[in-house]
């Protein structure tokens, strides 16, 4: 009897290196940021991380849909509205201090995550795997 499970493949696999590099990147730097600082809350992200490589590194069948989900939250989401808050603090009253690096941070970051929201697509797909029940996908070639 065989099962029908789907798992990702990648279809540019230098790509996803980079974005496994990154993601490992990210968790480095927040873990150094939580030790530094003591905001426990910071570990959130890691966690989200974590989970999100695990799922990379598994070819899990929703790594796509989790990596959409965490671009469009983490850098997408983030990005606009530190910028919103930017143009807020500039017509405010108040004399508030503006630099241009953090706004140009995140206009990167902001263009990062579109371009990995939208090659997501052509990065990865989906593929049917027949498994038979009690077996490993690994020898199921």
């Amino acid at each position: 009897m065989t099962e029908n499970n789907k798992t990702t493949v990648y279809k540019n696999k230098n790509a996803v290196f980079i974005l496994e590099c990154c993601i490992v990147a990210l968790v480095l730097w927040n873990l150094y940021n939580v030790f530094i600082t003591q905001k426990y809350m910071m570990l959130v992200p890691i966690v989200i991380q974590i989970a999100l490589l695990y799922l990379i590194f598994t070819k899990h069948r929703f790594a796509a849909t989790a990596i959409k989900i965490w671009v469009g939250i983490f850098f997408i989401g983030s990005s606009v509205l530190s910028l919103l808050g930017y143009i807020l603090k500039l017509f405010s009253t108040t004399n508030a201090s503006l630099t241009r690096i953090d706004i140009l941070v995140n206009v990167f970051l902001l263009i990062i995550g579109v371009v990995i929201f939208f090659s997501i697509k052509s990065l990865l797909k989906l593929k049917n795997v027949s498994t038979k029940k009690g077996g490993c996908r690994a020898y199921n070639r």
